[in-house]
């Protein structure tokens, strides 16, 4: 799993300009376009078959241009460079994930585009840069998702790239569990009704 680093590094020249939170929130995408770039260009993930990777906590809304934004390289500079087996949206689509914050505005088109079971759940609660006040109520009331989508977030995207065997768990798990459920019944984190006040800090 690929996760950003401290995105003030002066390799990104945003610390020297943005010498607060806005360095952390804004920098993150860009590091996750660079690690995808550079696996898929690279060949990495050509010669290698068999290796699943995940992009986490870099928000997703912006995989779908960079993809689309890499799938048009190579056609306009298809005489200047090597050919891979594969195009860019086909190689993520095979072994590739990126984890969603649930109120992320381009969910839904990066969903379409690489499909649910590419997408996987991801708040970054509590912390400050988060999905508040609740992640798990926000993936639940999105209008945009079917049931279909919501499942493959929470449960078969995130068993299939870490090879968990669900029927396995499910056994663990014991009553009251069931692959039945549906997301609209989920109860979420915090208690029902809670709205945290304006201004104040997570816990």
């Amino acid at each position: 799993v690929v996760h950003a680093v401290n995105p003030a590094a002066n390799a990104l020249g945003i610390g020297w300009v943005f010498a607060n939170r806005v360095q952390w929130q804004m920098g993150q995408p860009w590091q996750m376009q660079m690690a995808i770039l550079h696996l898929i260009e690279g060949g990495a993930l050509d010669r290698h078959p068999d290796l699943k990777v995940g992009f986490f906590e870099g928000d997703v809304g912006w995989l779908a241009h960079w993809l689309g934004r890499m799938e048009a390289t190579y056609d306009k500079f298809a005489l200047l460079k090597k050919q891979h087996e594969r195009r860019p949206i086909e190689t993520f689509r095979d072994q590739c994930w990126i984890s969603g914050e649930p109120a992320d505005l381009g969910l839904r088109s990066t969903i379409d585009l690489v499909g649910p079971e590419r997408v996987v759940f991801g708040s970054d609660w509590p912390h400050m840069d988060g999905a508040w006040p609740d992640p798990i109520a926000i993936i639940r009331d999105r209008d945009d998702l079917s049931e279909e989508m919501r499942r493959a977030m929470l449960i078969d995207g995130p068993a299939a790239l870490f090879g968990v065997d669900i029927d396995q768990l499910m056994g663990h798990l014991g009553a009251g569990w069931s692959l039945d459920a549906l997301s609209s019944t989920l109860t979420g984190m915090l208690p029902e009704g809670y709205r945290p006040a304006v201004g104040t800090a997570p816990g």
